[in-house]
């Protein structure tokens, strides 16, 4: 009896411990890094959508920017207030792998799968800013857990929750499609390993699951139903060019609009700075081993999760010509599942063998130190975050420009408009061809990522050129230089 109430409280302590870890990195200093550029959109999206105006990034589905919205509306106009939902789903993700990890090992890796959720680079990116990533990978996970469910139980209740989460991703973000792929390559797999056609009533459940996918998404889209045909287009036209004209990022020190086929390993290798936090090595090794063994043992559950890191992967990697390393939250979580699978049927091989009892100690030894290491590296970081780049810059300038003066930015205008508000004089752009009139400014506020992404820009020469006009300050990450006429002021 003794025992059963240490065991009871060694679990209450470690569910309050990892999951109070968890809250600590998805809400703690959520509002100390600037505004991504795509954070302005989808706050303003949000806002309007909740006013009944339409027109203003139709690029994605409606969901995640009404969320947005709606909190901006409840909570006030603030970081914290946008990026407060997108928190709040990175967290219940985590909370969906617990149940998912532990139906599918134990409590204690369900455990583990917390952890290194709640410590992953990417998660963590995507969580604590107000995109709609967030909302996409919670629903996905979730659609996931119980279309496993749904395959190990045919119960038709988890079809319809399958069909609901699923239909609640898509209205996310368009991404969530790659989960219908995914069910029904694994349905072609159980057929080709039970050598028979799948059973009527399942694929009959599958089809009812669609069905209620697509019944959510118009549902997200009614209030522009009327005139849904040509949103739709819209969006299939946006991604054709998006598809046909990339998305300038660096790889690995060279310029690409198209990435290489590679560049989300290289990503998960050197992480994508100034972004994007790199994965410890041993966290990494742990990862391949996990696919390797899965290969390997290929059970129903493993080929369920490799082919929901497989296909997505695969999809990411070869087909869609644009790349950013934020989209590899899609099968974040079923690499998690597939560590903790992998950790468990190792350390339960280990455990039943009495005459290798150092060799767990050993291993688990390693585990908890790799995963102790990834906690303590991601904690930390954000720990010391402080405020940084353009919230920085216009706090600095706020009490400093006068009326009409130009603040000419190279970078990110709508998010230095986010801080400095209507009342000032902002021009610019990521790249500056057409704008030269203007760099005759007051202000010049410089994001390093533009010269690394266009080094030709004309900015670039401007500025050498132009040496002893201006004041030079670095302020948190981005460059201001100040006309010297304006020194007095500052």
């Amino acid at each position: 009896m003794a025992f059963n109430f240490s065991k009871k409280v060694v679990k209450a302590i470690l569910t309050f411990g990892v999951f109070a870890y968890s809250l600590f990195n998805f809400f703690y200093n959520l509002d100390a890094e600037s505004f991504y550029t795509d954070e302005v959109v989808y706050s303003l999206c949000g806002l309007e959508y909740l006013q009944g105006n339409f027109t203003r990034n139709l690029d994605h589905p409606f969901l995640g920017k009404y969320l947005i919205g709606l909190s901006l509306r409840l909570l006030g106009k603030s970081d914290f207030s946008a990026r407060f939902p997108c928190a709040l789903f990175g967290f219940l993700a985590g909370v969906v792998l617990f149940f998912f990890a532990k139906e599918l090992t134990n409590f204690y890796f369900g455990l583990v799968a917390v952890s290194l959720w709640s410590s992953s680079p990417i998660i963590l990116w995507i969580s604590r800013r107000a995109i709609l990533d967030s909302f996409l990978v919670f629903f996905v996970t979730l659609s996931l857990y119980v279309f496993w469910r749904f395959f190990n139980k045919g119960e038709t209740r988890y079809a319809l929750l399958g069909g609901i989460s699923l239909g609640l991703a898509l209205s996310c973000k368009l991404m969530a499609a790659v989960v219908v792929p995914i069910l029904l390559v694994y349905i072609a797999f159980l057929s080709i390993k039970e050598r028979r056609a799948p059973k009527l009533a399942l694929l009959i459940k599958l089809a009812l699951a669609l069905l209620v996918v697509l019944t959510i998404f118009l549902l997200v889209y009614a209030p522009v139903l009327g005139r849904l045909g040509s949103v739709l287009r819209f969006m299939a036209q946006f991604l054709r060019w998006h598809q046909q004209h990339g998305h300038r990022v660096v790889v690995h020190g060279v310029i690409y609009d198209k990435p290489p086929w590679w560049a989300y390993l290289y990503w998960y290798w050197h992480g994508d700075s100034p972004y994007l936090q790199s994965y410890s090595p041993g966290l990494l090794i742990m990862l391949g081993m996990a696919i390797y063994f899965a290969l390997l043992r290929r059970d129903r559950n493993d080929i369920f999760l490799l082919l929901s890191f497989v296909l997505p992967f695969s999809y990411l990697s070869f087909c869609l010509s644009y790349k950013m390393f934020r989209y590899a939250d899609i099968f974040e979580p079923s690499l998690i599942i597939l560590a903790c699978s992998f950790m468990y049927s190792v350390s339960s091989y280990f455990k039943r063998q009495s005459d290798r009892n150092y060799v767990y100690l050993v291993m688990m030894s390693l585990l908890v130190i790799v995963i102790i290491h990834s906690m303590i590296f991601a904690s930390w970081h954000i720990y010391i975050q402080e405020e940084n780049e353009y919230k920085a810059v216009a706090n600095h300038l706020r009490s400093k420009v006068k009326e009409n003066e130009v603040v000419f930015v190279w970078g990110y205008t709508d998010v230095m408009e986010w801080y400095l508000g209507s009342g000032f004089t902002i021009v610019g752009g990521y790249t500056t061809d057409g704008l030269q009139a203007n760099y005759n400014a007051d202000y010049l506020v410089i994001d390093p990522r533009m010269r690394t992404r266009w080094p030709n820009d004309p900015l670039v020469a401007f500025l050498e050129e132009n040496k002893a006009v201006y004041e030079e300050h670095t302020i948190r990450g981005l460059k201001l230089y100040v006309k010297l006429a304006n020194k007095g002021k500052n």
